[in-house]
């Protein structure tokens, strides 16, 4: 009975050892050999704890910049609460405004929240700068600092993609353009009108004025125009000197066309 016990033993005893050699044969085991007798290096997948970590969250993406920035609150208030804030997000170019600085938003309809950006680096522009407008990119930063005529600024800005607008996005984006055109025709318009139509007015208002040196007429606000085929007839009023030696309000219409006045007219 004593040597079947020892027999017994002795069997448990390398049953252990060859559990533990399998257990350790991974550390010291011998490399593989290629058919030329030289080892193969061996791939050995990191364990989770080995993984490098996921870079932090961003502190704001521009929705909870809007919902906690936005607010018209002073400027430390705003700087205890945002400057300092890593950023993250998709954003729109609304304007180009040199090599290292542009606003943008987080709408291709948005006009309550435009951030002014700072890039890091200056950046290549492969095209003309308008043609950014509207171009959409994801960026990463921080929130600057509040002072004054200064808000809103972005700083140590990357733009890590240019992104491909969506259908939809893209169809907003035409009818931004559409918007853009009219309206810089309408500037265009008015200038014409401050600077050539307006004043050569004035001067043929003068000329049939009884008193044409205590004429006093408004430099264009409460004017208002037609624009006709030919020219423009415009509308407005000025304080003219009655025959008491009082300066009166007096409306007028002017009708300018080819390069000059055609008619002025004192209303009732």
């Amino acid at each position: 009975m004593e040597g079947l016990a020892v027999v017994l033993a002795l069997l448990m005893l390398l049953a252990l050892v060859a559990l533990l050699v399998g257990l350790l044969r991974p550390r010291w085991a011998v490399a593989p050999k290629s058919p030329d007798g030289e080892e193969v290096a061996q791939t050995v997948a990191p364990s989770d704890s080995q993984a490098a970590p996921a870079p932090a969250p961003a502190d704001f993406n521009l929705a909870r910049y809007r919902e906690l920035c936005l607010e018209q609150v002073p400027d430390d208030i705003y700087n205890q609460r945002c400057a300092g804030k890593s950023f993250a997000g998709e954003v729109y170019v609304v304007k180009v405004n040199g090599a290292r600085a542009l606003d943008v938003r987080d709408s291709l309809t948005a006009t309550d929240l435009v951030l002014s950006i700072e890039l890091v680096e200056d950046a290549t522009w492969d095209a003309a700068l308008p043609s950014y407008i509207d171009k959409k990119a994801r960026i990463s930063g921080k929130v600057g600092e509040a002072g004054f005529m200064r808000r809103h600024v972005l700083e140590e800005v990357s733009i890590a993609q240019w992104l491909d607008l969506s259908p939809k996005e893209a169809a907003q984006k035409v009818a931004n353009d559409e918007a853009r055109a009219a309206l810089a025709e309408k500037e265009k318009k008015e200038s014409f009108l401050l600077s050539d139509v307006y004043p050569a007015c004035v001067q043929a208002l003068e000329k049939v004025a009884k008193y044409p040196t205590k004429l006093d007429c408004p430099w264009f606000p409460g004017i208002e125009y037609v624009e006709r085929e030919k020219g423009w007839v415009i509308s407005s009023s000025c304080e003219m000197m009655n025959s008491l030696g009082n300066m009166v309000p007096s409306k007028f219409v002017c009708t300018y066309g080819d390069g000059a006045v055609t008619s002025i007219n004192l209303a009732d």
